[in-house]
């Protein structure tokens, strides 16, 4: 596992994700893209970053504007994931926002969803 930091876009038009490792010294790798359409105009409108399967390995969440759901990619080291999991957010809520914590105190990374 590095401590570099890295940098996670969501790509609105092109429903993807861009990853850029960083070197640790203000550069970064080409990007690396993860396709993130879960049906046609999925519109990927945010991320966050966390451990939500208590790995120790960042795993990537992305909100899926128009198709109302977020997509989990678990990593599993070296800036590399599995295929995106899906969870469905209901007809019509359009997530627009996603931020991750601990919010009940377990000792468990989670996140919740701003419509």
């Amino acid at each position: 596992m590095n401590t570099e930091l890295d940098i996670v876009i969501a790509n609105y038009d092109s429903e993807s994700v861009s990853i850029f490792l960083g070197y640790g010294n203000g550069s970064f790798a080409n990007s690396e893209n993860l396709l993130t359409s879960a049906g046609s105009n999925s519109y990927s409108y945010v991320v966050t970053v966390g451990d939500y399967n208590n790995d120790v390995i960042q795993d990537i969440v992305v909100a899926n504007q128009g198709t109302n759901n977020l997509g989990i990619f678990l990593g599993y080291g070296k800036g590399t994931f599995l295929s995106m999991i899906l969870y469905p957010m209901g007809y019509g809520s359009r997530p627009i926002s996603i931020v991750g914590g601990d919010f009940n105190k377990d000792k468990k990374f989670g996140f919740c969803r701003i419509q």
